[in-house]
């Protein structure tokens, strides 16, 4: 849909109605109604939410008004004074105009204002709102311009499935001007002749929505279509123009459509580039299209801020670029849902360090997810032409442990969204086409749709055609054209996989296990009172750092550093505590109603995380007996990151008795007596090794402090 500068109001303080309007005395409130166009009638939407909507219907060049759950022509013909009503008494009460269309036959009117200021629109006996002019200009582009609150929710919720669209991604070079027909790619791809490369052409928009697509994500390189003075950033008004052009029939066809600057940040190389040299040039493009784009309706079009910054920028640079670009957006578009991803290629976890003003809902928080990249991408060298696979062909299958690590992965996210209120958008996710096994191709996707879907994320394909990850294959489109697995995974929702459902951490109890804030003096924890103290122990490898850091995620943390250097021994080091001794015994807690462990933590290698599980066979009353364990692992990152553990993540040690016997964590959760932070199985005897861990803030989530002081009075 296509927008103009008009405005509705509420408040209104009329002398009459209906009929006998003369003149409206005061407008209060002003708030956003888009005006709005459609092809034909059947692409109406519902009316609903929207009362007071607008829409103007090309086909039969008709304009509509929603209201009271149907749509209205505005001054219906024949029917403007009703004397053509079906149901009137002398057509004074005629309920509707005589070409009206709606489902009841009713049609409204439009008023003028007193003062010509604008229109008041009629429907039955209700006054629906006022259509004003823009107040300093005739195409209301600088007049007041309204908000409709928590639209990026809205929207997120109507995108559903989308696709990427790489075609303006290319270089651009060789770019001869605006073509109403579509354009072409102009990538110096020798493996794909003209006819395969990517394309997007006026039959395309049709293809995609037929297939039932809800949006395309079009990843536009901007900073290949400058004119003039490069320097000044300015784009070739004819490729503003082509990108317009797709915008716009992507929405006539019934299709969201979403905009970014694709490549400036990705491709940098921080060594040669810094963010002083960067940023200018990129405030200047947004400001570009902020000024060419405002014309599409905040419901139909968003505008996504710089895709996949890499750590170029600091946190808090990338923070005030965000800010700054979305002031300028605002400043000409004050109504435009803007999505936004965090650094490091939109990782999942980057997410957390944006600081975001999402007062009215207009924010959209953007991630990318191609994990396990050994398959999604097989190893192919993408910068060879044609691309190879140099690790063969990987196969995914749905494990408990993969599927876990999906759901994991989605749950970062969804806490973000929780905590933020800013809804999530997966833009880009995907396989190459080099992955021959078509059932781990559908399997894969299927189960990462399926927790996009019960996360609440709308996602977008990567992508349409013409690549590396098609999922249209321009190759076969005499034939069948669409690649089988990657549609049978975005369109078959009845295919699903079983995995525990996750709690919602912002509401669910929690009881602080340990923050580290007296370290060395505390004991497990000091909300818990009187347990065993942290200890640090270490066999056949030397200990560089430990201790209490003040480089904590909140406060003070834990710091360990590790160096092996190999001895024919296998090295072991931790971090661990027992629980409180009761006449020199150990006692055991019950973690049946634990919904989470987190904690969280940076550094390099693996950190695996164990309860101690009191075992009749094994385990001593001093606690220094061999006990049966149950133990998660989690990779640590450079950055800090919250790891949150479920209870299907806990599985019996290997090589344990408990692992022997097959048993698990829900039968053995009801006796645990201690938990540690130690090595993992990424550091072996025959390798020198250095690890660094920085741990803080651990929680148990579905137990409260409460629940422990109960079982120890037992």
């Amino acid at each position: 849909m296509k927008r103009f500068p008009f405005l509705l109001t509420a408040g209104l303080l009329i002398t009459a109605c209906f009929d006998d309007v003369t003149k409206v005395t005061e407008v209060t409130q002003i708030v956003r109604n888009d005006f709005t166009s459609v092809a034909t009638f059947d692409q109406l939407p519902e009316c609903a939410e929207n009362v007071g909507q607008f829409v103007f219907v090309s086909d039969v060049k008709e304009t509509y008004v929603c209201y009271n759950s149907n749509w209205y022509i505005l001054n219906g013909t024949n029917g403007k004074d009703g004397s053509n009503g079906q149901n009137g008494t002398n057509g004074k009460n005629g309920t509707n105009g005589k070409n009206a269309t709606s489902s009841d036959g009713a049609s409204c009117t439009a008023v003028a204002l007193d003062k010509k200021i604008g229109y008041k629109i009629i429907c039955g006996t209700d006054s629906v709102g006022v259509v004003l002019n823009g107040k300093d200009g005739i195409d209301g582009k600088n007049g007041k311009n309204g908000v409709t609150p928590n639209l990026a929710s809205k929207l997120v919720k109507r995108m559903k499935r989308g696709v990427n669209v790489g075609v303006f991604e290319s270089p651009g070079t060789q770019f001869k001007g605006f073509s109403d027909d579509g354009i072409y790619s102009d990538w110096n791809v020798s493996w794909l002749d003209n006819n395969h490369k990517d394309r997007l052409l006026k039959k395309d928009f049709k293809i995609i929505a037929n297939k039932g697509f809800d949006h395309i994500r079009y990843q536009v390189r901007w900073y290949g279509q400058f004119i003039g003075d490069s320097a000044k950033c300015e784009i070739n008004p004819e490729y503003i123009k082509q990108v317009k052009w797709a915008v716009s029939n992507a929405i006539d066809n019934g299709l969201i459509a979403t905009v970014d600057e694709h490549d400036l940040l990705m491709n940098q190389d921080k060594e040669k580039t810094t963010y002083a040299q960067i940023s200018p040039c990129i405030q200047e493009i947004y400001k570009q299209i902020a000024n060419n784009f405002y014309e599409f309706s905040p419901d139909s079009f968003i505008v996504e801020l710089p895709n996949e910054p890499t750590t170029i920028l600091t946190a808090s640079q990338w923070n005030g670029l965000v800010d700054t670009l979305i002031n300028i957006i605002h400043k000409v578009d004050p109504a435009r849902v803007i999505a936004v991803g965090g650094r490091d290629y939109y990782r999942n976890t980057r997410l957390e360090e944006l600081e975001l003003d999402n007062t009215d809902g207009l924010i959209i928080g953007s991630f990318h997810y191609y994990e396990p990249q050994d398959f999604t991408y097989q190893g192919v060298d993408v910068s060879s032409d044609p691309p190879t696979n140099k690790d063969g062909f990987n196969k995914w299958e749905a494990t408990p442990e993969k599927l876990k690590q999906i759901r994991n992965d989605f749950w970062v996210v969804s806490n973000w969204s929780k905590k933020t209120g800013i809804p999530i958008y997966m833009s880009e996710y995907g396989v190459v086409d080099f992955a021959k096994d078509s059932a781990s191709i559908e399997n894969y996707l299927t189960a990462i749709l399926q927790f996009a879907d019960e996360f609440g994320f709308a996602t977008a394909m990567h992508a349409y055609c013409g690549g590396t990850f098609n999922v249209y294959d321009l190759r076969k489109e005499d034939s069948n054209p669409w690649v089988a697995p990657k549609i049978n995974a975005i369109f078959n929702k009845e295919k699903k996989f079983t995995i525990m459902a996750v709690p919602d951490l912002e509401t669910t109890n929690y009881t602080l296990l340990e923050d580290f804030s007296n370290y060395k003096n505390c004991y497990l924890s000091n909300a818990l009172g009187g347990f065993e103290e942290w200890f640090v122990y270490h066999e056949n490898v030397t200990l560089s750092e430990e201790g209490a850091t003040e480089e904590g995620h909140d406060g003070k943390g834990f710091h360990l550093k590790a160096d092996f250097t190999p001895n024919g021994n296998y090295p072991s080091w931790g971090l661990t505590s027992k629980f409180k001794k009761i006449n020199d015994t150990y006692s055991t807690y019950s973690f049946e109603k634990m919904k989470a462990l987190t904690f969280w933590a940076k550094g390099t290698g693996k950190v695996k995380i164990c309860f101690d599980s009191k075992y009749a066979d094994s385990f001593k009353p001093d606690g220094t007996g061999w006990g049966g364990r149950f133990c998660a692992e989690a990779t640590l990152s450079p950055n800090w990151e919250q790891h949150i553990i479920l209870p299907d993540d806990w599985t019996s040690e290997k090589f344990s008795k408990l692992d022997s016997l097959g048993e698990n964590w829900l039968k053995h959760n009801d006796d645990v007596y201690g938990i540690a932070f130690q090595q993992a199985s990424n550091v072996v005897k025959d390798e020198s090794a250095s690890v660094e861990w920085f741990i803080d803030d651990i929680r148990i989530y579905g137990m409260e402090l409460s629940d422990f002081k109960s079982q120890e009075e037992n």
